[in-house]
């Protein structure tokens, strides 16, 4: 355990039962959140994924991923062999 998380740790143990009780809640629901952001296609995942596709640029080609990856060659000094 590291130095600072025994500090942590010792003064945790000082607080009024009542209070440590709380604190290790916190901590258990806080670390179970962690956790569930970890897992892939958790709940969560699914808000960002209903904004997918909202905005318009107004260039038909935006999702071009041949001139995507030209412009991106372009940007970082690549050579392309674009026919454009």
């Amino acid at each position: 355990m590291s130095e600072k998380l025994e500090d942590i740790l010792n003064a945790a143990r000082r607080l009024p039962i009542a209070q440590q009780r709380q604190l290790a809640e916190q901590l258990l629901q806080s670390s179970r959140q962690a956790e569930l952001s970890a897992r892939p296609g958790d709940a969560r995942a699914g808000s960002i994924r209903r904004h997918f596709g909202t905005w318009d640029s107004g260039d038909t080609r935006s999702a071009d991923n041949e001139r995507i990856d030209h412009d991106l060659a372009l940007e970082y000094g690549g050579v392309t062999h674009s026919k454009e």
